[in-house]
C-alpha cells in the first residue's frame, strides 16, 4: 500500500453505505444488528473478537450499606448478567467472572460467581436486617451502552427493594464524583492493555491503590501479600496460581462484580485482503494486509 487515509464517518448507516460502495475499504465498530445485512453480501465480511476490555460493577466498601458483604452479594444475585449479555448486548459480549478476559495472562475463564437468584437476593436482605427500600447511587459516564447497562441493573435492584438512582455525566465529572469517600455503585469499563492481569488486579485490588484506581477501598493484606508475590516471581505457572487465589478471594469479598468482556468487531470488502487488525485491536495494523 502507497498510503492509508482514514476518514471520520460518524453515521454507522453512513459507514456501512460507503464500504458497500467501495468508496471505504474498512469500518471498525460494527453494530450488531448490522451483521446480518453484511454477512447477505458476498463482497463483504465481518469479525468479531474479543479483546483485552471488561464491563465491571464497583461497590465502594468504605461505608454506607455497601460495605455489609450481604447487600454487595445480594445486589450480585440480583443482575441478571447473562440477560444484559444476550438482550442488551446482542451476542457482542461474553460472560465471564474474572476481572481480566480470557485473552489476558493471568484470567481465570471458570472462576464460579454469584448466581442470578432474585428470590435468593431478597431473602439474604431480610436476614442481614436490611430495610427496604434501600436507596443507592450509581455512577457511569455518558454513552449509550453505559445508560442501557445501568438501567438494566436499576430495574433489576428494583426487584429487590433498592431504589437506585443512576447519575450519568461526562468522564471528567464521573472520575471525580467516585473519587470521594462516599460514593455508592458505579459502572465502568477497564481495559488490561499489557495483556497480563498485574496490571488490572494491583491498581483495583492493592490496598496502596487507595486514591487511585482502587476506588472500592478494597482492602485485604492476603490479597496484597499474593500480588506482591506474583510480581516478584517469573514462573508463569506460580503466578497463574497467585492470580486464581486472587481472584477467588474476591469473588468472596466482592468489592467489584465482572459483568461481561466486550466483544470488538470491523468489516471489510473483498479489495482489502489478509490480517488488517492485530489481536489487541487498539491500533490499525496493516502489515500483513493488501489490496486487491
Amino acid at each position: 500500500m502507497d498510503k492509508v487515509i482514514l476518514r471520520i464517518i460518524p453515521e454507522a448507516g453512513t459507514q456501512l453505505t460507503e464500504l458497500k460502495a467501495g468508496t471505504v475499504d474498512l469500518i471498525s465498530g460494527v453494530q450488531p444488528e448490522r451483521f446480518e445485512e453484511i454477512d447477505s453480501d458476498p463482497q463483504l465480511s465481518a469479525t468479531r473478537f474479543l479483546g483485552w476490555g471488561s464491563m465491571f460493577l464497583g461497590f465502594n466498601m468504605k461505608a454506607g450499606p455497601l460495605a455489609q458483604p450481604e447487600v454487595r452479594q445480594a445486589i450480585a444475585m440480583a443482575i441478571d448478567r447473562q440477560g444484559i449479555v444476550d438482550t442488551l448486548r446482542q451476542g457482542m459480549a461474553q460472560f465471564g467472572n474474572s476481572l481480566v478476559p480470557p485473552t489476558v495472562f493471568g484470567s481465570v475463564p471458570d472462576l464460579t460467581g454469584p448466581e442470578y437468584d432474585p428470590e435468593g437476593a431478597r431473602a439474604l436482605l431480610a436476614q442481614a436486617g436490611v430495610t427496604t427500600p434501600l436507596k443507592l447511587t450509581l455512577n457511569t459516564y455518558e454513552g449509550a451502552e453505559n445508560q442501557q447497562i445501568a438501567q438494566a441493573i436499576q430495574a433489576q435492584l428494583s426487584q429487590i427493594g433498592i431504589d437506585l438512582e443512576v447519575v450519568i455525566t461526562d468522564y471528567g465529572a464521573f472520575t471525580e464524583a467516585i473519587a470521594k469517600d462516599d460514593h455508592g455503585l458505579w459502572l465502568s469499563s477497564w481495559g488490561t492493555v499489557t495483556m497480563d492481569a498485574d496490571y488490572t488486579l494491583w491498581a483495583l485490588l492493592h490496598s496502596g491503590q487507595h486514591g487511585a484506581d482502587n476506588k472500592a477501598f478494597y482492602a485485604n493484606p492476603q490479597v496484597d501479600e499474593w500480588l506482591t508475590e506474583a510480581r516478584r516471581t517469573a514462573d508463569d505457572a506460580q503466578r497463574q496460581a497467585l492470580y486464581r487465589q486472587i481472584q477467588e478471594q474476591v469473588m468472596k469479598d466482592l468489592p467489584y462484580l465482572n459483568l461481561y468482556y466486550p466483544l470488538s468487531s470491523y468489516a471489510k470488502n473483498d479489495r482489502l485482503q489478509g490480517e488488517v487488525y492485530p489481536f489487541a485491536a487498539i491500533n490499525l495494523d496493516l502489515r500483513k494486509a493488501e489490496v486487491k
